[in-house]
């Protein structure tokens, strides 16, 4: 019998219709990024979106639905992420930020909610973050099956990795 880790790999990868679920079996944590296309059958998961794909700042979330007896968790991230760029991603937000209602704030301060908040979550190595990143979970729920993923924003195929 496959894993739900499995199930969402098949459902994806291989467009198997999706059959009928009558509650969630799995916990899928991804970025934010709205090219990720998961196709994922309803009732199937709780998705869990977050900036790099990044546990540590949704482990209230995750607690939350581990505590409600899921077992399975699927890490993914993704080709092409901002969050692996940094002098790219704090120019966009710099310049995203200047062009709100938040222009009143000074280059300071905008700096050191970059340094505080952001960059924290970013990372160079993809594959590194996303398996460290397992590692940690695993560690934090070791009878959860926690597998680590990446979903190609070209191709929109999702593959395990380590």
């Amino acid at each position: 019998m496959p894993t739900p880790n499995q199930k969402l790999l098949e459902h994806h990868n291989k467009s198997i219709p999706p059959q009928s679920y009558d509650s969630p079996e799995l916990l899928v944590i991804t970025c934010i990024d709205y090219r990720i296309d998961l196709q994922v059958p309803k009732k199937f998961a709780f998705i869990v979106r977050t900036a790099g794909a990044d546990p540590r700042i949704v482990e209230s979330n995750i607690a939350f639905v581990i505590s409600s007896g899921i077992k399975s968790v699927a890490l993914i991230g993704h080709t092409k992420c901002a969050m692996s760029n940094e002098p790219q991603t704090r120019a966009s937000f710099s310049e995203g930020y200047h062009s709100t209602d938040l222009q009143d704030k000074d280059s300071g301060d905008i700096n050191e909610y970059f340094n505080d908040k952001i960059l924290p979550s970013m990372f160079q190595d993809l594959n590194k973050n996303l398996t460290d990143n397992r590692d940690y979970l695993q560690s934090m729920y070791p009878e959860v099956d926690v597998r680590a993923m990446i979903y190609d924003v070209d191709s929109h195929d999702l593959s395990l990795i380590g």
